[in-house]
């Protein structure tokens, strides 16, 4: 009996389209943006602090005098307690937030417009976030102080208490960033298998078939050979 046979192709097979040229071409603005604003002015600045310099004298070599000047600071050990302090705050809440928001989507809803919604904050600018924030924590006019009062509390000044000014802002900072965080992980949870995230299948039963060794591997602790 004949064995069917393939038939035979003609022409020449398509080589594969080379894109890196345009992708170099896109990536090119990008790329001189971080040569000249970000990675030059870094370097320049690493090299002036090992130097005295101004604008009006050439730069003279120091050595580690600006550090050992540094650390002897009070005011710097200071600052970086202040800048450990907030970023505590800001990541801590932060991630647990968007953490749970995130599940939350993953399990009840993944509708496009629960996610837009989520991530609006991130989208408002810089400014206008600033401007809302200063309006609503003003402490004579601000709409947070009179809620405040209303529940019989007193005022707070929360952008000029130094108590309050650093969790403040580290909060507003956690309303602007928490969506996009949540979208991140959210898009993480997307790439966990289905049975893997379910509590049934935390425990996998002590034998499988073939059919369900690809769920003992991925969830079970110990799973058999089939």
């Amino acid at each position: 009996m004949a064995t069917p046979t393939r038939p035979a192709t003609t022409g020449t097979a398509k080589r594969p389209r080379d894109d890196t040229r345009l992708a170099l071409l896109f990536i090119l603005p990008a790329l001189i943006g971080f040569l000249v604003f970000l990675l030059w002015p870094t370097l320049r600045g690493i090299y002036l602090s090992f130097t005295k310099f101004n604008l009006l004298t050439p730069s003279r070599w120091t050595g580690l005098d600006n550090y050992v000047r540094m650390v002897e600071d009070p005011v710097f050990w200071n600052a970086l307690g202040v800048t450990v302090y907030y970023v505590v705050v800001n990541i801590g809440i932060q991630t647990v937030l968007a953490l749970i928001i995130a599940v939350l989507m993953q399990r009840l809803t993944r509708k496009t417009w629960l996610r837009g919604l989520v991530l609006t904050p991130y989208l408002v600018s810089n400014v206008v976030a600033a401007l809302v924030f200063l309006w609503i924590l003003d402490y004579q006019l601000g709409i947070g102080n009179k809620v405040l009062e209303l529940l019989g509390l007193d005022r707070v000044a929360f952008l000029a208490d130094s108590a309050w000014v650093i969790p403040t802002v580290a909060l507003i900072n956690v309303w602007r960033h928490v969506g996009y965080t949540a979208l991140l992980i959210f898009a993480g949870l997307q790439t966990i298998p289905r049975p893997c995230t379910r509590p049934a299948a935390w425990t996998a039963p002590p034998s499988c078939a073939c059919s369900g060794a690809s769920r003992c591997r991925c969830c079970g602790p110990s799973p058999p050979s089939c």
